[in-house]
């Protein structure tokens, strides 16, 4: 049975894809010069090794931002040891758990060549961030529901190092 909530943000995320037109192209990754992750997390090690595919992406000459979601009040210092990294928590969501805030606002003006989603705690936080992308792709991980995104990588059992691999590897071979 859905709550108000989910009602609202069924209509809320409707109501804004009317609004927006967004600009889809192939382009694979040896051609991408910017690339945003947003993602949910439940543990410090999903962090430190979306920390370190980032450093990898940057390492290959991208532009990165990235936009974790934390779906705890506080943050432990654990997710506060890289900079590159703006974390929101749930107090930087409205009551029906849509994002707020300059953190966001500044993410979801970019426009990415690739955006990728890793939504690992079910946050529709991150599902509108992707709804409402500009990112001329999207890719994630299928961990629940990744109705926005436009390539999805499958995995039976999960492994997120194994995943930032395929994305690369998948993606570097896409043809435009």
């Amino acid at each position: 049975m859905f709550g108000l909530d989910s009602w609202f943000r069924k209509y809320d995320l409707k109501k804004s894809l009317k609004k927006f037109n967004r600009d889809k192209k192939t382009i694979c990754y040896t051609e991408a010069k910017s690339i945003g992750v947003v993602a949910s997390v439940k543990t410090p090690e999903q962090y430190n090794a979306i920390h370190s595919f980032i450093e990898t992406v940057k390492k290959d000459g991208k532009k990165t931002d990235c936009l974790i979601f934390i779906n705890k009040k506080d943050i432990e210092s654990d997710y506060l040891i890289y900079e590159d990294i703006n974390i929101m928590k749930k107090g930087d969501l409205n009551w029906y758990g849509k994002p707020a805030g300059d953190q966001y606002n500044d993410f979801i003006k970019n426009r990415y060549d690739i955006l990728i989603e890793l939504n690992m705690d079910e946050l529709y936080a991150v599902e509108y961030c992707v709804a409402l992308s500009n990112a001329s792709i999207r890719a994630g991980g299928s961990f629940f529901r990744s109705e926005y995104s436009d390539f999805i990588i499958s995995q039976k059992e999960f492994d997120i190092n194994f995943l930032f691999a395929e994305l690369k590897r998948y993606l570097s071979i896409l043809k435009a």
